[in-house]
């Protein structure tokens, strides 16, 4: 570790008596790597001895701090897949979102106008691990008028709170598929749904994955993702490594079953609005 990267690590830490011990142990860290790695002992690649010691650390952590390659964490800019995709269809406006991408918030409404028409919303979020929160937050946005939506709670008890513009367009009701691959901003936007807007889940419980994580560029090319804290969902539920229970499995029939939810009537294979 070299004094100038050891600088930037004391000078993040909190100025008070607790961060003492910390101050100490990245002292100790910074000159053991510093020896191994200047003398290479028995020859081995001080890369790998540099990766070695970061797994040991982020072991000591959470599930979800770890060393990836940076490939995999632009993996969700993958502009080959499709992200997301949304029809209507006998009365029932069926939205499927494969990740969340880094894409302009207008792009719900300007994608998908029937998400302004009040439809009962059957949203499918099965085998979503993720991708960017903004995403999520955005077709909240779009979904919910005004309140809260999410909070981030870091260490020494900070915390950030997203709430909701008054400009959405609430459907007449929602149901949301869920599996044991629903993870990350998915689970959280589930979570979301179903405490602001009544939305009811249906199948499997999802993976419980609601760090807030903090990428570090490594000169190796790999990325160290840290989690700085936790985000708790409007109810004051932490889903970090619980997940969300859904109501029940999935339904033979979502779309008949969402068009009761929304006391609307399921007649001839279509779900209509009561005259």
């Amino acid at each position: 570790m070299s004094r100038l990267a050891l600088w930037a690590v004391l000078a993040s830490l909190p100025a008070s008596d607790s961060a003492e011990p910390a101050y100490r142990a990245i002292g100790d860290v910074a000159t053991v790597m510093g020896t191994i790695l200047r003398e290479h002992v028995d020859g081995a690649d001080p890369n790998d001895l540099a990766r070695a010691a970061i797994d040991g650390m982020l072991a000591q952590l959470d599930p979800w701090s770890r060393r990836v390659r940076v490939e995999e964490v632009v993996a969700a800019d993958d502009a080959t897949t499709p992200a997301w995709s949304c029809h209507s269809d006998k009365g029932i406006l069926h939205l499927r979102i494969q990740r969340f991408a880094a894409e302009n918030p207008r792009s719900w409404f300007e994608n998908c106008p029937q998400l302004q028409d009040g439809l009962p919303l059957l949203l499918d979020l099965r085998g979503n691990r993720g991708g960017y929160l903004e995403g999520a937050l955005s077709l909240s946005d779009r979904l919910i008028k005004g309140g809260v939506l999410l909070t981030e709670r870091h260490r020494r008890d900070e915390k950030q709170t997203h709430r909701a513009r008054d400009i959405g367009f609430p459907p007449a009701a929602t149901a949301i598929l869920v599996d044991q691959a629903t993870a990350s901003a998915a689970e959280l936007l589930a979570g979301i749904l179903r405490d602001r807007a009544a939305a009811v889940l249906w199948g499997e419980k999802t993976q419980g994955k609601g760090s807030i994580q903090h990428p570090l560029r490594l000169a190796s090319g790999d990325v160290v993702l840290i989690t700085t804290g936790r985000f708790q969902l409007p109810s004051g539920e932490l889903l970090d490594g619980v997940g969300l229970e859904p109501a029940s499995k999935a339904p033979a029939n979502p779309a008949a079953e969402l068009c009761r939810l929304a006391q609307r009537e399921w007649a001839q294979n279509r779900c209509t609005a009561p005259q």
